[in-house]
């Protein structure tokens, strides 16, 4: 019951503070964390990203993630095709090598992007302070 209301919260915390970010400043971004997409996995329908931590910090990833699409200098968030959207409640960590990589195939949830340039958001859950941030990684389709 717990981990269903924790991922409730932070769905609605990534829902709400989503809709509110347009830009880079306005994102509370964690330092010392990446995210890229790996060479040779970006099409229309999704992508293979890397997270590289180097923080030093208990950080937690969830499945979850949102696509913004860039309009006249303003990031929109993308609105799902499906009305609800179930996440799983796993949690992801790091490896020994401190990376951590996600095969992501938004076309069931976005269909095949346009042309135009894109960022991929996610959250990090740190443990150490329990707070939230945000990474992101750019594209161009």
């Amino acid at each position: 019951m717990k981990k269903v209301l924790m991922c409730i919260l932070i769905t609605l915390c990534f829902i709400i503070t989503g809709c509110a970010s347009n830009n880079k400043e306005e994102m509370d971004i964690l330092k010392d964390v990446t995210i890229t997409i790996k060479k040779d996995t970006l099409n229309n329908t999704g992508a293979t990203i890397l997270i590289e931590d180097y923080s030093n910090q208990a950080n937690e990833y969830g499945i979850e993630y949102r696509i913004d699409k860039k309009i006249n200098d303003t990031w929109v968030e993308l609105s799902p095709i499906p009305e609800e959207i179930t996440w799983t409640t796993r949690k992801y960590f790091v490896d020994e090598n401190k990376k951590l990589e996600f095969n992501y195939n938004w076309e069931n949830l976005y269909g095949k992007l346009e042309k135009g340039d894109y960022r991929l958001v996610k959250y990090v859950h740190s443990i150490d302070s329990d707070k939230m941030y945000y990474i992101f990684v750019e594209f161009s389709i």
